[in-house]
């Protein structure tokens, strides 16, 4: 009769135990996971500013070997004429907006 009074309000020290124990794995699991999921994370950081670098110094090259090859393909009218802008002007394209309104007036009667 005791045995079930007691039963009702008592644990077994093996109970106990064994509850720790799978508390406690649970808990170290859930701190190695965390742990592996932040070094991830810092690590995908780290990647993408070196991308981020290696791309603006891409960027860096190819612009200077774009403007050197364009002075090696003009050549003498860049070192002759450096910082002289020239207005090219396109007698075509008012040639060709000119008769499209005349053409456009006499086909309106």
């Amino acid at each position: 009769m005791q045995e079930e009074v007691n039963k009702g309000k008592y644990m077994l020290v093996q109970d106990i135990m064994d509850k720790n124990i799978k508390q406690t794995k649970a808990f170290i699991e859930e701190l190695e996971d965390e742990q592996f999921r932040e070094d991830n994370r810092v690590e995908d950081v780290d990647v993408i500013r070196n991308e981020m670098k290696a791309d603006i110094i891409n960027t860096d090259m190819k612009k200077a070997k774009f403007i050197a090859e364009l002075k090696t393909g003009l050549g003498k009218e860049i070192k002759l004429n450096q910082g002289v802008k020239r207005v090219v002007e396109d007698n075509v394209k008012i040639k060709v907006s000119l008769a499209d309104k005349l053409r456009n007036l006499f086909t309106k009667f």
